[in-house]
């Protein structure tokens, strides 16, 4: 899933046939231009103010290809996507179900059960890909997450199911932590802004998956801003 991103002041996007022709210019220097073709890209990614020309985000709505924009910081502003998928149906279908506890709570316990399991199986990787899957912090911390996942089974509301999530995060990044080169080091998750080039990474990772779903979702004909985790207050 190729991701075509624009870089900052100083980038020129314009359109060719099926090609992007992407420019820099720093100064009074440019380096030559390059000649994307756009059924290589399923994906954009704008980052600050880049100049791309009308025509690049027409021909990128029809091909039906969602443009994500961020800050130069990597903070998510929004997605632009094409709206192929105007069912109000569906829509007022998704409204009265996230009202439905007898619906959201399932479908809640079974996302904090698989975010707490994946989490588990990164931090498997990562050990065994170090031949640490025998140290006991390892250990302690499988079994830590592995009873959270145990416990969201049996969880009969929202408030509980979002206090499970908060500690395996929390269990989760205590661990990661350990993998992180020493140039790099990872003493805790912080965001808003993030305070080291870890978490600068993570966040701008975290920032690219937002944009992903919110296109994703909305592909669908679903609101992106209506979930089954969360209440609107």
């Amino acid at each position: 899933m190729p991701s075509l991103i624009l870089n900052g002041r100083g980038t020129d996007a314009r359109l060719d046939s099926h090609h992007v022709v992407i420019s820099r210019h720093e100064g009074d220097a440019s380096s030559p231009p390059r000649h994307v073709p756009l059924h290589d890209v399923d994906r954009v990614v704008v980052v600050g103010q880049p100049h791309i020309s009308m025509a690049v985000l027409c021909e990128l709505m029809k091909r039906g290809l969602p443009v994500s924009f961020l800050t130069p910081a990597g903070r998510w502003l929004g997605t632009l996507s094409p709206d192929n998928n105007l069912n109000a149906a569906r829509r007022l279908a998704q409204y009265d179900r996230s009202r439905d506890e007898t619906l959201s709570v399932p479908v809640a316990r079974a996302l904090i059960a698989a975010k707490l399991q994946n989490a588990r199986r990164v931090l498997q990787r990562l050990a065994a890909n170090r031949s640490e899957t025998q140290l006991p912090a390892h250990a302690q911390c499988q079994e830590e997450i592995k009873r959270l996942i145990g416990r969201t089974t049996r969880e009969t509301d929202l408030e509980s199911l979002r206090g499970l999530e908060g500690l395996g995060s929390a269990r989760y990044f205590g661990q990661l932590k350990r993998y992180f080169p020493e140039h790099m080091p990872f003493p805790e998750r912080s965001r808003r802004p993030p305070r080291d080039p870890a978490n600068a990474l993570l966040s701008w990772t975290y920032t690219i998956v937002l944009g992903e779903l919110d296109a994703q979702v909305r592909s669908h004909g679903l609101d992106p801003g209506i979930g089954f985790l969360h209440r609107l207050t």
